[in-house]
């Protein structure tokens, strides 16, 4: 983990259902950023440039000409990761049924 002076994110469990969509209501006005909902799973700077990038495959797409951005995905996480998600999601749990009212404060 590296820790940057002053650092700071605005991104915590549960903060993704805040998140916005790529579109708007208005037909040729398009959003990127690291508040963009996106399948690509990044975040921070790579999410801001994917977003952007996704952002501008829907303008040639709305216009009909020019060639789309290629986006890679992720690599998925690799086994020994999600075991390890995996228990964490399930020790969470089990504290939220035996000591509830510590996770209300």
């Amino acid at each position: 983990m590296v820790r940057i002076s002053q650092g700071v994110t605005h991104f915590a469990p549960g903060s993704y259902r805040y998140l916005l969509p790529g579109t708007t209501s208005l037909k040729n006005v398009f959003m990127s950023g690291d508040w963009i909902v996106t399948r690509h799973g990044s975040w921070s700077q790579e999410k801001a440039y994917v977003t952007g990038l996704e952002a501008a495959n829907r303008v040639v797409s709305l216009l009909g000409t020019g060639t789309a951005a290629d986006i890679t995905p992720i690599v998925p996480d690799e086994p020994h990761i999600q075991a390890a998600r995996t228990v964490n999601q399930t020790v969470r749990q089990v504290i939220n049924q035996v000591i509830p009212q510590l996770w209300s404060y």
